[in-house]
């Protein structure tokens, strides 16, 4: 069974928001897209592409609002 047809952007967009964190909350919105449509029966798997990037999507989404966070406390309490 051949992987999703967005695997390959998914993770290139994973990979994009180690320079541009823009598009980690993309690649985890279209990650969870493409794993809902396997999910309702699309022919298709969920391979290593889209668990990757979806999970750098997740994890650099995250990191962004956590180093939000701060900068916003550091101009509060700075």
């Amino acid at each position: 069974m051949p992987e999703h047809p967005s695997s390959g952007a998914i993770l290139g967009l994973g990979i994009a928001s180690f320079f541009v964190g823009v598009t980690a909350p993309i690649a985890w919105y279209m990650g969870a897209k493409a794993k809902r449509e396997i999910a309702q029966g699309a022919p298709y798997r969920f391979g290593g592409m889209a668990t990757t990037g979806y999970v750098i999507g997740i994890v650099y989404t995250i990191f962004m609002m956590m180093f939000t966070a701060l900068i916003m406390l550091a101009i509060m309490f700075g």
